[in-house]
This record gives C-alpha cells, sequence and structure tokens, in this order.
C-alpha cells in the first residue's frame, strides 16, 4: 500500500509537470544593466495599454513571475495547453513593459526578450540614444546570422514580412546587410 501511494504521489507530481512549462528571464535596467526585481505577471492576452503598470482581466491571468532572488531572475509556469501568454513586467521609478506575444515554446526556453530592459522614469529624456543603440546592435545581429546561412535568414524574413505585409523593409533590410541593391 504504502509502495501505491509513494507511486500515485509520483505520477501526480509527473502530471501536474507535464501539464506546465515553464519560462525563465531576466529583467535589467536600460542604461546600467543591473539585474532588477521586478514585479512580473502573465496573463492569456495582454494589449497596450497606458498607465505605469497596467493590470488585465482577473480571468485571463496565468501566473505571478516567482523571483529567484540570488540571481534577480525570474521564471513564469504557464499551461501547457497554451499556444502562447502576455506578460506585464513592473517596478517602481520604471516606465512598465508589456510583452504581448510571447509563445509558450517547450519547458525552460526563456522569454524573450532576454533579458527584459527596463527603463528608469529619470532616462525618459534618452530614448533616441537607446533607439539608435538598439537598431545598430540589430543591424550587427542580423549582419552576423545571415552570414552564417543565407537562405535560412531570407526564408524567415520572407515570411515575417509577408505575416507583417512589410516588403519593402526587407529589401531595404537585405540592401543594408548585404551593401547590394538587387
Amino acid at each position: 500500500m504504502v509502495r501505491f501511494t509513494l507511486c500515485l504521489a509520483a505520477f501526480a507530481a509527473f502530471t501536474l509537470n507535464a501539464d506546465t512549462r515553464t519560462h525563465p528571464g531576466e529583467a535589467r535596467d536600460y542604461r546600467t544593466g543591473r539585474k532588477l526585481q521586478v514585479s512580473g505577471k502573465a496573463y492569456a492576452r495582454v494589449f497596450p495599454m497606458p498607465g505605469d503598470c497596467p493590470l488585465f482581466e482577473r480571468d485571463q491571468f496565468l501566473s505571478d513571475a516567482q523571483k529567484a532572488l540570488s540571481t534577480g531572475g525570474f521564471v513564469f509556469v504557464i499551461p501547457g495547453d497554451r499556444a502562447s501568454y502576455g506578460a506585464v513586467f513592473c517596478l517602481n521609478g520604471y516606465h512598465g513593459r508589456i510583452e504581448p506575444g510571447l509563445a509558450n515554446t517547450p519547458d525552460g526556453a526563456w522569454v524573450l526578450p532576454m533579458p527584459i530592459l527596463m527603463l528608469a522614469k529619470q532616462d525618459r529624456g534618452k530614448v533616441g540614444d537607446y533607439v539608435k543603440e538598439i537598431l545598430d546592435s540589430f543591424e550587427s545581429e542580423l549582419r552576423y546570422l545571415r552570414s552564417i546561412d543565407s537562405e535560412a535568414f531570407e526564408r524567415v524574413l520572407d515570411e515575417w514580412t509577408r505575416m507583417r505585409k512589410a516588403k519593402p523593409f526587407a529589401k531595404e533590410l537585405t540592401t543594408l546587410l548585404t551593401g547590394n541593391p538587387n
């Protein structure tokens, strides 16, 4: 009887874990890169809203971010039957961040973007500088990935632009990365 009970408990624990997916992540200050202890909540659906830390319908709530205080990270635990989820990240003194379309990928996949960057309210005047840095980094990362597998790069870029109806953007991006206008 004891063996049966232990097996049943182990099966129940396995079943619980099989029905959920964990997604670790971390948040950092935009300017300093310092790790932040954010409040994070995952919802079935989120959409852009005004406010420092918007909340969404309670029936859409999926998970609080479980904080790993020693590392500055967090983990969302999302039901395995969900294809995607959205998240809201908040911290006093920082602009809240909404990530609406996170894929509920296999267990253990990082929350993207990684890290979640949060802008301090006192740094609002530096947004233009940060946009330039991101664009430069974006260009560098894409050029690097394209150099490894240009066929895969072009295929994904084509799929992405078709989904977003952004063909002119794809052509300009390819020209920028290759230096070839054709």
